[in-house]
């Protein structure tokens, strides 16, 4: 996965919940699973939010406590059958209207 369609930089996980309810990604159940959506990081920084820690005496990395890219194209790997696939979730289409055609 690379180029995130957004990225989201919350303050808490409940308000990377809340923004992460109109993002519904499917999933093919006969390949790897991580089929596109969200990936990021939980920086060490956050476990202030969850317990009582002293701060840092010095601030060597200026980096958001949570960071989380959404991504719509994915190249995944099964390594063991030698099989690859790429996935996209059309995260950056706009959603289809009621008077779209699927055939």
């Amino acid at each position: 996965m690379a180029d995130p369609v957004d990225w989201l930089l919350p303050n808490s996980i409940a308000e990377l919940r809340e923004s992460l309810k109109h993002c519904h990604a499917r999933s093919v159940d006969s390949i790897p699973p991580f089929q596109g959506g969200l990936a990021g990081l939980i920086s060490y920084e956050y476990n202030r939010n969850l317990e009582k820690i002293p701060a840092n005496r010095f601030h060597d990395f200026s980096i958001p406590k949570l960071a989380f890219g959404l991504y719509d194209v994915v190249v995944a790997f099964d390594h063991s059958l030698g099989d690859a696939w790429i996935v996209s979730q059309g995260f950056s289409d706009p959603p289809p209207s009621e008077n779209t055609q699927v055939d």
